[in-house]
């Protein structure tokens, strides 16, 4: 909502030029948001609470996703095809998880069909966007302001890290700064108070667990995950070993925890999809000499 809110009232610019001494209008006409038509692409939970959000601005909805949901509907927006999407809206927002489908998702085939003059913005993941493709459209027009609260290569930017003294390496980053139509943030859009409070408790009630197990307060507890997973060995055989984990040696005595070994995605489904995304990296790199999807050792230190 936020960069949304910030193109169409001009707000960065303003706020630059009264800094700057010039209190005139010249350059900043903005837009209302009632009546645009609003494309989301990915209606789970985020993408809902934004559409109840653009609801209220009177916004028409449009939305795309292989699961439609109930709460989408009773809000009034109206499930179609992404060409139709893409096609219709005037401001198309992404929130939806990268996946071997979603990957690009945005390209030069989409936005080919755009309004022009379109707004898009992205706080799900960076490679839902050809950015190569995003920067041809913004210089012909067709895409009137790019949103990113992320990058398909913030690692190797350095997300989250200050780079105020370095140079960029990364020639399409930098040349997406160059627009004045393009606003950048850090991947941020997590970053709340509500949302760090949210994670704190979160973390507190892993730690008092335990307690409340024993006393009554939990009488029941189901884990697909555990904390310290890595160091204790899950995917693993340990049934000759002896637990070294006092805590998790601990769960296991509770006759009300069950406890599985980090196996949720572990499904025919998701093995395909975890399958056909390896054969298409290994594909690009026999073919191109990299992988479409890479991950470095920094991305993930």
């Amino acid at each position: 909502v936020a960069p949304n809110l910030a193109h169409l009232r001009r707000t960065p610019p303003a706020d630059n030029r009264v800094r700057d001494g010039i209190v005139a209008l010249d350059g900043l006409l903005g837009y209302d948001l009632n009546r645009k038509t609003v494309g989301i692409v990915g209606t789970g939970r985020i993408g809902t609470v934004f559409a109840g959000i653009m609801k209220g601005f009177g916004c028409e909805l449009l939305a795309f996703d292989p699961f439609p949901n109930d709460e989408m509907t009773k809000l009034g927006a109206r499930y179609v095809d992404l060409r139709e999407l893409f096609s219709s809206s005037d401001i198309i927002a992404l929130h939806a998880p990268l996946t071997s489908d979603t990957y690009h998702l945005v390209n030069a085939a989409t936005l080919s069909v755009v309004k022009p003059g379109v707004t898009i913005v992205n706080t799900s993941r960076g490679g839902l966007i050809d950015t190569e493709a995003a920067i041809d459209a913004l210089k012909d027009g067709r895409l009137g302001y790019l949103g990113l609260d992320v990058y398909e290569e913030e690692h190797a930017v350095g997300f989250f890290e200050d780079q105020s003294a370095s140079i960029i390496q990364d020639d399409t980053f930098a040349r997406l700064l160059t627009f004045p139509n393009v606003l950048i943030t850090a991947h941020q859009a997590f970053f709340t108070a509500e949302a760090l409070q949210n994670i704190a408790e979160t973390t507190n009630a892993n730690l008092n667990a335990i307690e409340a197990l024993k006393d009554g307060r939990i009488g029941y507890l189901g884990l697909d995950v555990y904390e310290e997973e890595d160091a204790l060995g899950f995917f693993e055989d340990l049934s000759q070993d002896i637990i070294q984990d006092d805590t998790f040696a601990r769960l296991l005595t509770f006759p009300n925890v069950l406890i599985t070994a980090h196996q949720g995605f572990f499904t025919a489904d998701a093995l395909e999809n975890i399958a056909e995304t390896t054969i298409a990296n290994l594909s690009a790199f026999e073919n191109d000499g990299a992988p479409i999807h890479e991950v470095s050792a920094d991305s993930v230190g």
